[in-house]
């Protein structure tokens, strides 16, 4: 202020003070004090791509970052980012089934073939997630065997199970 003393809010401050040639001298001063701004965004990204701060910097991880700036009246204005980097989940399933049997793969699909089946999905979080089902068809044997024995033995079946010919023929 002109007379000396200071000020730090916005209003109309008097000062009365004394010329050179001893005459009264009034002076009026409008005070106007801009805000520093401060402010707190929380952001959130998929792993993989990439955020812009405030101040035009990129992030890629997980941190609280400070961005400084000066407003339109020249004074300070903090921007504090909270940034939260989702994981993009990747799972490999081993599954088996019988020939003639369907595999629902994790996507909805069905599949009944030997193979590599790879389902791209969306998390919780709207991020991809890739499940990779290594899938594997077993065969179902059908075979027929002509066996003989005589009269009297025992034949062992392929379940291990034994049956005796006990047939007689007259």
């Amino acid at each position: 202020m002109p007379d000396g003393s200071t000020e730090s809010t916005t209003g109309i401050y008097i000062s009365n003070l004394v010329s050179i040639n001893g005459c009264d001298s009034i002076i009026t001063t409008s005070l106007l004090v801009h805000p520093i701004y401060s402010e707190t965004i929380d952001a959130e990204i998929c792993e993989g791509e990439t955020y812009t701060l405030p101040d035009g910097s990129t992030e890629t991880t997980t941190g609280i970052y400070v961005s400084n700036l000066i407003s339109i009246n020249g004074c300070d204005s903090i921007i504090t980012t909270n940034l939260l980097v989702h994981p993009i989940y990747s799972e490999t399933v081993d599954a088996t089934i019988c020939d003639g049997e369907t595999y629902v793969l994790p996507d909805g699909s069905s599949e009944s073939t030997t193979g590599i089946y790879v389902s791209n999905l969306i998390s919780i979080n709207g991020c991809d997630s890739i499940i990779t089902t290594n899938l594997l068809v077993h065969p179902i044997y059908s075979e027929t065997v002509d066996a003989t024995i005589c009269d009297g033995e025992t034949y062992v079946l392929p379940d291990g199970s034994s049956g005796i010919n006990n047939w007689n023929y007259m």
